[in-house]
């Protein structure tokens, strides 16, 4: 069973957790709505090209729909209003509109606000409903350059609208607490090749060595899991006391295999336990396995990743956050969308692009 707290509604000046700069300036690509012949005249063109143009940027505009052109305005402006998006403040007042949207006025700080102010949607040139398309490809484990071909984006765009999902579910896991029968193990990822670490005579390490980043994972019988990241190589007490000893309710039932760091959880949260060997049970079809349920998180969690491939590991953590939100309660990826864009516009958020894609000579 997952125990959180309520998500709150808008109530606080918009903040950000530092600069994410997972990108830089030099990636930057071009809009995908141009074609090769933008820049000739009709007449130069045969009519297969005239075509092929004429087609692109119908489908373009189709999958681009103006915000003007849109019932998105009706739509955010149903959304009550508690407090203002600036300073917190419940003292403001209406204040006509812009760009179809109410806008209020903060007796407070004196500034006027809408509804997306300080949010994930703050300044958006794009329609909401395009967020739509593109979480399901993300929820369906597509990687950020191929959902920016699909939606005909820029993968800039892509990758500015997936940093703006980490940082808004950068605490989801912070608040699961696995209660009853819970299983809890730990798989490792490979980094990256730039990052491979090898010995003095040119070899790579081999084992549970520090090219392995080590991730913690846990799941209850309801199904819900957490997969948090904690160092490379092989596991400590101590480590596996930090990162799983308050996602675990106390007096819960352990069934783990025979790896030592797992003795602290016993011991300090007072846990029943059924140990297992992992050697022992590697033949037993997986009806028979009894550490199946962790096994099948550990599987979806590489495919998960391996969609991704190539990211930098140093955001390992903020993927795991997404696949995360993506499996627990096993939601219809409709209602994902659902949770991610209500949070997106109740919760602050200041992450200007240029913050996200600064220049190299910059950080």
């Amino acid at each position: 069973m997952v125990l959180r707290c309520g998500s709150p509604l808008y109530c606080c000046p918009p903040k950000a957790r530092g600069t994410t700069t997972l990108y830089n300036a030099d990636i930057r690509t071009s809009s995908r709505s141009k074609t090769p012949w933008d820049l000739l005249k009709d007449s130069e063109l045969d009519p297969l090209q005239k075509y092929l143009k004429l087609k692109y940027h119908e489908h373009f505009d189709q999958r681009h729909v103006r915000l003007s052109e849109t019932d998105e305005a009706e739509f955010l402006n149903r959304i009550p209003v508690t407090c203002c998006h600036r300073c917190g403040s419940i003292n403001f007042t209406h204040y006509g509109s812009v760009w179809w949207l109410n806008r209020y006025y903060c007796n407070n700080c004196h500034r006027t606000f809408v509804i997306t102010t300080g949010t994930m949607f703050a300044n958006h040139k794009l329609s909401i409903e395009e967020w739509i398309e593109y979480c399901l490809s993300i929820f369906g484990y597509g990687f950020a350059t191929l959902t920016s071909k699909t939606n005909k984006n820029s993968v800039t765009t892509s990758r500015y609208w997936l940093v703006k999902i980490f940082e808004l579910l950068h605490d989801y896991q912070d608040d699961i607490v696995l209660n009853g029968t819970v299983y809890i193990a730990e798989t490792f990822y490979k980094k990256r090749r730039p990052d491979v670490q090898s010995r003095t005579d040119g070899k790579f390490y081999r084992g549970l060595s520090k090219n392995l980043e080590c991730i913690f994972t846990a799941v209850d019988v309801h199904g819900d899991a957490c997969a948090l990241v904690n160092g490379i190589g092989k596991p400590s007490q101590e480590r596996c006391w930090s990162t799983l000893g308050r996602h675990i309710g106390p007096g819960s039932h352990l069934i783990h295999d025979k790896e030592r760091s797992h003795k602290i959880l016993v011991k300090k949260l007072k846990l029943s336990e059924e140990v297992y060997d992992s050697q022992e049970i590697r033949a037993l079809p997986d009806e028979d396995d009894p550490l199946q349920p962790i096994n099948d998180v550990h599987n979806s969690i590489h495919k998960f990743l391996d969609s991704h491939s190539g990211f930098d590991r140093a955001y390992l953590q903020d993927y795991l956050n997404l696949f995360a939100f993506i499996d627990n309660g096993h939601k219809d990826p409709l209602e994902c969308v659902y949770e991610l864009i209500n949070m997106g516009l109740t919760h602050p958020m200041n992450l200007p692009y240029r913050e996200v894609f600064k220049p190299k000579h910059q950080y």
